[in-house]
């Protein structure tokens, strides 16, 4: 079922369920930024193999999603808030947490904010709890390109309207590309405005939140699994590192060729790795 929902500033959220009959927790999943929820359709077809309900969201900014001009709707607080609505709409009472990389972060700030016995587990795939980049460094690339892009963003050159919103960005096809243009693919899609207005909200979040959001990670009492990629040059592996000391009994796993793409292009090991994890009893 893909549907959408009125967030509470507005904006239409777009949504998949996907319900079978079962007592087992609903698996949400949470993708990374400029990416959108196909990038788990191979996961969740796994999931439903196994007897597990599945929501995959289009966070704002993203895929089907509205895409606001406004950098005030980003801030990341907003975020937690349309996963907290969705799931009182659809009325699911126990779930898991699993988001990659920015949609890792998302899952992080909802538990700062709302969490509760309800979500039942986390699976964080390279992902920080921390702003992982200095200025005109962001995900990582060429300063000059940043501080370029950060520039016609600002002089309103580069703005939503530039980039094409099609019906759906498949990002199961891209993993047979080499990884500079699955990113690019990816990014292509939403608008380097939004990319940045997250990176910012997210900095802003880290920067102002931070004691709250390591009191949150302490005080987690479901089992958490962190993934990490050894080549991973997005989110550096040492931040999985951090998470774990932070998170009573989290277990982590590093997989040694991996880099950010490892949800698309190591899909059935992720998988393995993943219902294993949910199948371990409390």
């Amino acid at each position: 079922m893909t549907s959408f929902m009125k967030s509470h500033d507005g904006l239409e959220i777009h949504y998949v369920y996907k319900p079978v009959k079962s007592s087992k927790p609903v698996i949400l999943f949470l993708h990374g930024l400029g990416a959108n929820y196909s990038g788990w359709k191979n996961t969740i077809a796994s999931a439903k193999k196994r007897g597990y309900s599945t929501l995959a969201i289009d966070l704002r900014g993203h895929g089907l999603s509205s895409t606001p001009e406004q950098y005030e709707y980003y801030a990341l607080e907003h975020f937690a808030k349309d996963i907290k609505n969705i799931l009182t709409q659809l009325e699911i009472k126990k779930f898991i947490l699993v988001g990659h990389s920015f949609g890792g972060s998302v899952a992080i700030v909802y538990c700062t904010k709302y969490i509760d016995a309800s979500l039942q587990k986390m699976i964080l795939i390279e992902s920080t709890h921390k702003y992982p980049y200095k200025k005109y460094h962001e995900l990582n690339v060429n300063p000059f390109f940043c501080f370029l892009l950060r520039r016609l963003v600002q002089w309103n050159i580069l703005n939503n309207k530039s980039f094409p919103k099609i019906p759906e960005l498949d990002l199961t096809n891209l993993y047979k590309e080499n990884v500079f243009f699955q990113i690019y693919d990816e990014i292509y899609h939403t608008s380097f405005k939004v990319i940045f207005q997250c990176l910012d909200a997210a900095k802003k979040f880290s920067n102002q939140e931070d004691k709250k959001i390591v009191s949150s990670l302490q005080n987690i009492k479901f089992p958490t699994l962190l993934i990490s990629g050894a080549e991973d040059n997005i989110v550096d592996k040492r931040y999985s590192y951090e998470l774990k000391k932070l998170i009573p009994h989290a277990k982590l796993r590093v997989f040694e060729k991996a880099n950010h793409q490892f949800l698309l292009e190591e899909n059935s090991i992720l998988n393995k790795e993943l219902f294993s994890f949910l199948a371990e009893k409390n």
